[in-house]
C-alpha cells in the first residue's frame, strides 16, 4: 500500500469509530431520558397515604382537609419517636463491637427501643381513632380494614406507605380481615 492510501484507510476507520461513539451516546441518552427505568416509574405511580385514603374512603374536601391536618400532626410525633429509635440503634451498632462493650447498657438500650416501638404503635392507634372520628359509618369500615392490614402485616418501619391487600395475601399472612369484612 502506498502512503496516501494507507492514510485514507486510517481516516475512514477514525470516522467510523467517531460515528459509532456518537451513536452509542445518542442511544444511551435516548434510553435514559425518553424511556425511564421501570423501577423509577413504580415510585411515581405509588400514591402517598393521603391521596390513597382520599380515594379509598371517597372523602369529601372537608374530610380530606381534616385528614391532612391530622396526618401532619401524627407525622411530627411519630418522626420524633423514630428518630429516638434510630439514635438508640446507632448506639448499639457503635458499641456492641467494642472489645469491652457494656452489655448491660446495650441490653437496656434494646429495651428502650422496644418501649419506643410500643409508643409508635400507640401513636398509630390514636391516629386511627382521630381519623375515624372524621369518617361516616361506611368510611369507618374501610378505614378499619386499611389500618388492620397495616398493623397485621407491616414487617417494616415504613408506616407511611399505603397497604396493599394483594401484597399481604401473597405472603400468606394477614388473613385476619378476609372473614371480618
Amino acid at each position: 500500500m502506498s502512503y496516501f492510501s494507507n492514510k485514507k484507510f486510517s481516516f475512514w476507520i477514525v470516522v467510523a469509530v467517531i460515528i459509532l461513539n456518537f451513536t452509542a451516546i445518542g442511544t444511551i441518552m435516548y434510553k435514559l431520558y425518553l424511556h425511564p427505568h421501570p423501577h423509577q416509574m413504580e415510585k411515581k405511580e405509588m400514591p402517598c397515604a393521603q391521596s390513597y385514603l382520599e380515594n379509598e374512603l371517597q372523602l369529601t374536601p372537608a374530610q380530606a382537609a381534616e385528614f391532612k391536618k391530622l396526618k401532619e400532626k401524627h407525622h411530627e410525633s411519630v418522626y420524633l419517636v423514630f428518630e429516638a429509635m434510630k439514635q438508640k440503634k446507632n448506639y448499639i451498632s457503635e458499641n456492641m463491637t467494642k472489645p469491652n462493650a457494656d452489655t448491660n447498657m446495650l441490653f437496656k438500650t434494646t429495651e428502650d427501643i422496644g418501649a419506643l416501638y410500643a409508643q409508635s404503635r400507640k401513636l398509630f392507634i390514636l391516629h386511627y381513632f382521630e381519623l375515624s372520628k372524621v369518617c361516616n359509618a361506611t368510611q369507618k369500615v374501610k378505614l378499619a380494614e386499611i389500618f388492620s392490614n397495616m398493623f397485621c402485616c407491616e414487617g417494616s418501619m415504613n408506616e407511611m406507605t399505603a397497604p396493599s391487600r394483594h401484597r399481604h395475601e401473597s405472603r400468606g399472612g394477614c388473613n385476619m380481615n378476609k372473614t371480618k369484612y
